[in-house]
């Protein structure tokens, strides 16, 4: 080693681990590199021409980094040779991003009306208003595979449990990970204090062969029953009782596994419409009681289940803004997909939405004075955020957790009660919705919207995802800084560009890109209609992209799962709230 050279290393120490990882095999490298945060990537990439080369070469690489980006999860069951999955995955990430579907499906529905109804991943269910059967269908994923048959599920079919010619559909929960249906119902459903629950394998429409025995289980008070959710082995079914502030207000979790019941929530003042896994072992339940987000550890069980755990305060509680004294909460509820699972997809498909960075969507319908019907509001939030809080709670030493515990009433309310101005304004977004509730879906961190009042609207898809919401930004940023400025924006890893305005109907111009990443005072809808909800400032600052579809669609409302935008048409079904079809519009 030359004197130079033995000095050059002394002076820069950081320069001899570049060495070292030089030295390495390529397949080592790459193998490394798999591990790093995208940022470091592009990092990675300027040292010099060697890693920018190795980097841009890389398939495997520029696959993964793809993954990160787009918030996805590969599948480690398909057979897919990685270029393929890369160029899917790019290729899904445009259709999005532009609105243009791949391909479009016809689905012909035929129900005159409709109780429960909606998407789960790669199946449509559908129940009509004699909550007898249950219809589903295979949505389409290619375009040269026809439309796929309608398979009827009766109640009768279920088991031969005795009163099953009275016995109606409460409700049911879809694991299609799991190929599970869990079917609610009752003998009584006009004074429901019993209900049975069974355990349905939907490929063959039979009980499923790693379930438990299917479960009765009856309370004092009358109830409805509000939602089914599922993870793992896990079914959390919530039920409200026809009078506010009632007992009758619970979550039940059972083991499907074991026909068995594991705990039961209900906290003072509650009024629950659904409770949404956010982990394998939590639950997010909203109430509309006392107008807070409720977290519920469940507790570990063991294998004796004959007593489960009974619950009467949150882990955690998360207040919503301050409602003003004229304005009264009617409904509180949550959605979001996909639900966290210990279960590998168990379909070819090559990669699908991380739960964990997902967001939720929340609906508010309050009854404002001077108001004739329900105002409907919606807010979103990431699912890791209140995973976050919750471990940041749960962290505290215990003498803290024993203040914490001393300092409120733990039998009325939780161990911890956050207010809204020290989680809410930065975590979260509201808007005033402005079309039909029902239809209302998200999946991973996108939503749609879409309204149907108007002879023709466009698609509008909010992505809330932080690596999109960056790109987007850079993207402006060059756009506007050009001489002269640009009109357009070009997002390099997807290499795609698109317009800030297209021309709409009769020549109007309209946005196609929209955005917003920080807090803003002007909203989309319905300004004013907030400040007359709520006492504090609610608008929130959680950053995302807004694309708008270049075609406009005369639907009467809109679903979306993680592959596609489901069109809703009524038809000649208007009147009596049924379906005639679905327009499947396919994007990856």
């Amino acid at each position: 080693m030359s004197r130079s050279t033995y000095w050059f290393l002394i002076l820069h120490p950081n320069y001899i681990d570049m060495v070292l990882l030089v030295e390495l095999p390529t397949e080592v490298i790459l193998r490394i590199l798999t591990y790093v945060f995208i940022p470091d990537i592009f990092s990675v990439q300027l040292i010099s021409r060697f890693f920018q080369t190795l980097v841009s070469d890389s398939i495997n690489l520029r696959y993964q980094i793809l993954l990160q980006a787009s918030g996805m999860l590969d599948n480690p069951r398909t057979d897919l040779p990685v270029r393929s999955r890369y160029e899917m995955l790019k290729e899904r990430e445009k259709a999005w991003f532009l609105v243009q579907p791949r391909f479009t499906k016809t689905i012909p529905v035929d129900h005159p009306t409709v109780e429960i109804n909606g998407p789960w991943r790669s199946i449509y269910l559908i129940s009509d208003d004699t909550r007898r059967v249950i219809d589903s269908i295979a949505l389409p994923s290619n375009a040269s595979d026809p439309v796929s048959s309608w398979k009827r599920l009766r109640i009768e079919d279920l088991d031969s449990h005795e009163g099953h010619t009275r016995r109606k559909i409460l409700d049911f929960g879809v694991a299609e990970d799991l190929d599970l249906l869990a079917i609610i119902t009752s003998d009584t459903p006009d004074d429901i204090r019993t209900i049975r629950v069974n355990w349905i394998q939907h490929s063959t429409s039979r009980i499923h062969p790693r379930a438990g025995p299917a479960m009765s289980l009856t309370f004092d008070d009358p109830f409805v029953c509000a939602g089914v959710d599922i993870v793992g082995s896990l079914v959390a079914v919530t039920l409200q009782s026809h009078q506010r502030g009632r007992p009758g207000n619970r979550v039940m979790v059972l083991d499907w596994t074991k026909g068995a019941t594991v705990a039961e929530f209900r906290s003072s003042l509650c009024r629950y419409i659904n409770a949404r896994f956010i982990a394998q072992d939590v639950l997010l339940v909203p109430n509309s009681g006392d107008s807070s987000i409720e977290l519920w550890i469940i507790p570990t069980s063991d294998s004796d289940l004959s007593q489960p755990s009974l619950k009467t305060t949150p882990d955690l509680a998360l207040n919503l803004p301050s409602i003003r004294a004229d304005v009264m909460v009617e409904e509180f509820a949550c959605r979001g997909a996909p639900s966290p699972s210990m279960e590998s997809s168990p379909s070819q498909r090559a990669f699908s939405s991380d739960p964990e960075h997902s967001i939720l969507i929340f609906h508010l319908f309050v009854r404002v004075q001077f108001v004739q019907r329900p105002v409907p509001v919606v807010f979103f939030a990431r699912r890791k955020m209140f995973m976050e809080l919750l471990r940041t709670y749960d962290g505290l030493p215990p003498s803290e957790r024993e203040q914490a515990r001393a300092g409120e009433h733990t039998n009325v309310l939780p161990l911890h009660v956050i207010p809204w101005i020290f989680w809410g304004p930065t975590n979260t977004r509201f808007f005033c919705q402005t079309t039909d509730a029902d239809w209302i879906t998200t999946s991973g961190q996108r939503y749609v919207f879409f309204d149907h009042r108007g002879e023709g609207f466009p698609l509008v898809i909010f992505d809330f995802n932080e690596n999109t919401v960056k790109r987007v930004r850079d993207a402006v940023h060059k756009a506007r800084t050009q001489d002269p400025p640009g009109h357009s924006l070009h997002i390099p890893l997807l290499d795609v560009s698109a317009p800030f305005l297209s021309q709409g109907p009769g020549g109007m111009e309209r946005p196609r890109i929209g955005w917003s990443w920080r807090f803003s005072e002007k909203l989309p809808w319905n300004n004013r209609l907030l400040e007359r909800i709520f006492a504090e400032p609610v608008h929130g600052s959680l950053p995302y992209v807004m694309s708008c579809s270049e075609v406009d669609y005369d639907f009467d409302g809109v679903m979306m799962d993680d592959e596609r935008i489901l069109g809703v048409r009524r038809g000649d079904f208007s009147a009596s709230g049924g379906v005639d079809r679905l327009e499947a519009m396919w994007f990856g």
